[in-house]
């Protein structure tokens, strides 16, 4: 097993009074935190206020964690979930015995959240009157720098991870076994910052200026969910019903977002002005 990497996190960064203060929530508002920042100045910079930027960001979160928690439940885990409605938007779990206990959210799916995030930015079209390709743009870049922080939380608590691999820089997740196996977490962490920082260059240089606005949609979602078809490959599979089938969920459901960020960049390339 030499040159394999041993990764024994409990996820847990510290606890203090009984508080478990966990690396992936911590990763996740890091993300976000980041994202929002960046998002700000660039709505400052295209003439957008501060309340337009309160908006976004407050229907963003809503509707984004809604879309996450619901797409998990309905398309992983719904045989069960069906049974515990209540668990679905509350974060407890019903004892064996009897009773309800603290557990917090465990199963958030990125592609509820990309819907959740085109809900979020149409009610800020209709509230603002703002540019909704613009503010599209923006919002889809940033998205890549929250995956990025996302997966490295994933990392943290050994979840989502890759299948077998002799490759010398594979993973050894004592927490679930001591196999070596490609770390698909950080393999799609590095990609997603990769990603934001090449959109991002090119958004702030306007290496496209002819193209309307929108067209960063099409580059964003097309390179997200591509690499995220291609990804499951290497990846164990989540939920035990996804064994015998030729394509897993995350596949699955990539394939429409893959798709609709090729059409918008055809439509976007016309350079005509957005509405």
């Amino acid at each position: 097993m030499f040159g394999y990497v041993l990764w024994n996190f409990s996820g847990v960064m510290f606890e203090f009074g009984g508080i478990k203060i966990m690396w992936y929530g911590v990763l996740f508002a890091t993300g976000l935190a980041l994202s929002a920042w960046w998002i700000f100045k660039r709505f400052i910079e295209e003439g957008m206020t501060e309340k337009d930027f309160e908006i976004l960001v407050i229907w963003g979160f809503v509707c984004m964690f809604l879309g996450c928690r619901l797409a998990h439940c309905l398309f992983y885990q719904w045989d069960y979930f069906s049974q515990h409605l209540l668990e679905i938007f509350l974060p407890i779990k019903e004892k064996v015995g009897g009773g309800w206990k603290f557990t917090g959210y465990h199963g958030l799916a990125s592609h509820g959240g990309a819907v959740g995030m085109v809900v979020a930015l149409l009610i800020f079209k209709l509230k603002t009157k703002k540019s909704l390709w613009k503010a599209m743009d923006i919002v889809t870049i940033a998205a890549c720098l929250t995956g990025g922080f996302i997966r490295l939380g994933n990392l943290m608590n050994s979840e989502i991870v890759g299948v077998e691999t002799s490759m010398p820089w594979g993973f050894i997740f004592t927490k679930i076994d001591y196999v070596p196996r490609h770390p698909a977490q950080l393999y799609e962490a590095i990609y997603y910052f990769a990603l934001f920082v090449v959109l991002q260059y090119v958004y702030n240089k306007k290496r496209y200026k002819r193209e309307a606005e929108g067209f960063y949609v099409g580059l964003a979602l097309t390179g997200i969910f591509l690499f995220r078809f291609l990804i499951e490959f290497v990846k164990e599979v989540q939920e035990d019903f996804e064994s015998d089938m030729l394509l897993d969920m995350g596949q699955i459901l990539s394939l429409p977002f893959i798709v609709a960020g090729l059409i918008i960049i055809f439509l976007r390339k016309s350079g005509q002005k957005s509405k």
